[in-house]
């Protein structure tokens, strides 16, 4: 794989033959500085983690329900990775309003409107790629998990985006009994645990279009450390970049209390704190938040939820 020069008495013929011999001696070789590069690359990869990088990342995120027959879109085909979120059975005004979540008849104007805001406010936020907003109570009890599922499903309003709620709160999983769903292929928990485990199966269906929901699974007293494992870092930023029109939620458990929240923000762009009225007080809102650990600057405003218990304030 030598270069050589072309004598000044060569003949033309000569000439392009040995220009051509030097362009193919070159291709060879950058192809063999990629090849070692990659191998060196490899060689370097975290070993004990391969397998979780490889479920989490290389797995078709679909639905328990057997979409994996549809294909899995290519990023940059928006239209037809929100054809794979139709809805056959969507669920009826009065069957939303059942389960707290918002729709677009009159009946819940003024609640579909205040989501809609927050929606509207991240977004100015966030700019213009997707991104990751974790739902954060300051205490339990405050209504994050309903601000979480209603921001969602705002979300799921623009026929141009796509909603994924994870419920993240091991110890008090809530959002697959509020959407009344039957979590039977398990949850998060159960993914992260199980060095196997599919991911594609613990995506659930709710009932609204272009909305999916990754429950918490089995109540736990604790979480460990699964929510700062490599596996949960990993499966959080191949939901997001596989779908460029696809927004995720995190139901996060309560800032006070437990770490949890603010391990869970380090994963996230945006926090939304949820102070429900009468139980937070004014020095407890002014303790060290989530929003702090994120990987944007904090810029806050607030949005007022009516008939709730909540009120947000997103960063």
């Amino acid at each position: 794989m030598l270069l050589t020069s072309v004598p000044a008495y060569a003949s033309p013929h000569d000439r392009r033959l040995q220009l051509k011999r030097n362009a193919l001696s070159i291709g060879m070789l950058v192809v063999v500085v990629l090849a070692y590069a990659l191998a060196f690359g490899l060689k370097r990869w975290p070993q004990p983690e391969d397998d979780a990088m490889q479920q989490a990342t290389l797995e078709p995120l679909v639905t328990p329900d057997n979409e994996r027959s549809q294909g899995v879109p290519n990023r940059a085909d928006t239209a037809r990775s929100l054809a794979l979120m139709d809805e056959p059975k969507a669920l009826t005004p009065r069957e939303l309003e059942e389960r707290r979540v918002i729709h677009r008849n009159d009946s819940v104007r003024e609640q579909a409107d205040a989501f809609r805001e927050l929606r509207t406010r991240l977004l100015a936020l966030g700019g213009e790629r997707n991104f990751v907003t974790l739902v954060a109570p300051v205490t339990h009890g405050c209504g994050g998990s309903f601000v979480a599922r209603n921001l969602a499903a705002a979300f799921a309003f623009d026929d141009s985006k796509s909603a994924l709620l994870v419920d993240c709160d091991a110890l008090h999983p809530t959002q697959h009994t509020a959407l009344r769903i039957d979590a039977g292929h398990g949850g998060l928990m159960d993914y992260l645990e199980d060095s196997e485990g599919d991911l594609a199966r613990i995506i659930y269906r709710t009932g609204v279009p272009r909305l999916r929901l990754i429950p918490s699974g089995p109540q736990r007293e604790t979480s460990g450390e699964a929510y700062s494992s490599f596996k949960m870092r990993a499966m959080v930023d191949s939901l997001r970049s596989r779908y460029p029109d696809r927004y995720l939620i995190l139901d996060s458990p309560s800032v006070l209390g437990s770490p949890d929240a603010r391990i869970l923000s380090e994963l996230a762009d945006l926090v939304v704190l949820v102070a429900g009225y009468g139980k937070a007080t004014p020095e407890t809102l002014r303790r060290p938040s989530p929003a702090s650990r994120t990987r944007r600057s904090p810029a806050w405003s607030s949005t007022r939820f009516p008939d709730t218990q909540g009120a947000g304030a997103c960063r």
